[in-house]
């Protein structure tokens, strides 16, 4: 799995074309390992985004910077974490309604047995030591949030349960915070807390890792009752293996879900309905680190990390999807590298995208880019962007011997269809090849490039014209 990605972004009504993105900007311009980085954006439009960076063996620090403009440019990087040795890691980072900066993260990772969760705040431009949140030792932090009575929650794992606290009140050096939580009685099933939102009331929406009797990491869904100050019972929205995740709210503060279901090796979604969790639904293959917002206008924005497979080697490339009852993405950044651990945020009708560009394994940049989104989302232009490529269902499916791939084009262009396996790796390629505008029917014979017979299971095909992108799951049954 861990091997070249794209980031791949889909919207639920409508399209939007790539030139709309910025040109991306350098927030880091350091060089080196990075890895494990947050962003977020404050009441007053300034966005914040820390990072952990690689010294040496066992020598990480926490980054931070800042930009005041709407990313289009930033702070110098500081080292917030103020350390000389040991390995920090995994920040989490949330500003209050005074802009006052909280950061969270696991410090002295590279002693199990010694790491403890650390808070960096930042008040008046001015970075504080860092403390510990408790004393015990053992936790790693996994998720942040704070609600709108600014009350700062930071989640964490101990072994192999998870617990929370919050912050009481105080100032630094006597800021106080609760003894650590266990949410549920059962705790030894919560394994780990990915995300956490708060709504409008300030209870907290949550996805988690929840195992049950089948000892798999389920995807799961946790709400917490402010007014309450009670946990609801925690709901397995599918038991099956779940790794990346992440968790957004509609305008009604209904939860929709995404995350990387491990037993497909798929990017899956559900959300809540009013009544229940819908089924969940294969997105995309090959998927790492979705992140999801809603708009204003209960549109959907979902990014990903995906490989693509080009003339028999991967490549990364940047992609943003949509969804008209058939996936279809549009390619914004061809580089031939690394794009990966994007973060995507939602402020004034603009969307917010962090990522990190990796050329090789010892180089890495943070950059960032945005998005002006439609003010309505009924927008004519949008909408008809949607029908440049028209990519039908299989007929038959599931099917035992020969299916029909049918599929039309609006604009001509450098056409690829292929059929891949539950892996994103080329099963066959049956199409590769300009085509004119007009409409087209593709067969698959239920065989590999060699000619040789293929094991029955879920395939997917994917249409690529040009930059845009399509896929559709099929199922052959031997």
């Amino acid at each position: 799995m861990k091997h070249f990605f794209l980031i791949v972004f889909f919207i639920g009504i409508m399209n939007l074309s790539a030139q709309e993105w910025s040109e991306p900007v350098n927030i880091s311009n350091m060089s080196g390992t990075m890895a494990w980085s947050d962003f977020c954006v404050d009441n007053n439009g300034y966005c914040h985004v820390v990072w952990s960076y690689k010294i040496e063996q066992n020598f990480q620090q926490i980054y931070y910077a800042k930009s005041e403009d709407g990313g289009e440019t930033w702070s110098e990087p500081i080292n917030i974490s103020q350390n000389d040795e040991m390995w920090m890691d995994g920040p989490k980072i949330v500003v209050d309604s005074q802009g006052n900066i909280y950061v969270g993260y696991s410090y002295n990772c590279g002693n199990t047995s010694a790491t403890r969760v650390y808070m960096a705040e930042c008040r008046d431009d001015f970075w504080y030591q860092p403390y510990p949140i408790c004393d015990a030792y053992g936790p790693h932090i996994s998720a942040i949030a704070i609600d709108h009575n600014d009350r700062v929650y930071v989640f964490s794992m101990w072994n192999t349960y998870a617990k929370y606290c919050y912050l009481i009140g105080g100032v630094w050096p006597c800021t106080e915070w609760s003894e650590w939580i266990c949410p549920y009685s059962e705790n030894v099933e919560l394994t780990l807390f990915k995300e956490v939102v708060v709504d409008s009331d300030n209870n907290l929406h949550c996805i988690i890792v929840y195992n049950t009797a089948n000892y798999l990491p389920n995807a799961s869904y946790a709400k917490y009752n402010y007014a309450l100050d009670s946990w609801e019972p925690a709901v397995v929205i599918v038991a099956a293996g779940m790794y990346g995740a992440d968790i957004c709210l509609n305008n009604s503060d209904y939860p929709h879900l995404a995350w990387l279901a491990g037993d497909q090796d798929a990017c899956a979604y559900s959300y809540f309905d009013g009544e229940a969790f819908t089924e969940p639904e294969i997105i995309i293959i090959d998927p790492l680190h979705q992140t999801i917002v809603i708009d204003a206008n209960d549109t959907m924005h979902l990014i990903e990390v995906e490989k693509f497979d080009q003339a028999g080697s991967d490549e990364s490339k940047l992609v943003y999807y949509t969804s008209d009852n058939a996936w279809e993405g549009t390619v914004i950044v061809e580089n031939g590298r690394l794009a990966t651990t994007p973060q995507l945020e939602i402020y004034d009708n603009q969307l917010y995208l962090v990522y990190f560009n990796v050329p090789d394994v010892t180089d890495c940049d943070m950059f960032f880019m945005k998005k002006d989104l439609p003010v309505e989302a009924n927008n004519d232009n949008y909408i008809e962007a949607l029908d440049f490529v028209q990519l039908s269902q299989n007929y038959p499916n599931p099917s035992s011997s020969q299916t029909s791939i049918n599929f039309s084009l609006k604009k001509g262009g450098k056409t690829v269809l292929k059929i891949l396996n539950i892996r994103g790796q080329t099963v066959k390629t049956l199409v590769d090849e300009q085509r004119a505008i007009g409409s087209y029917t593709a067969l698959w014979d239920g065989t590999d490039n060699y000619g040789k017979p293929v094991a029955s299971g879920v395939y997917f095909y994917r249409l690529m014209v040009e930059n845009r992108v399509k896929t559709k799951k099929l199922t052959l049954v031997k």
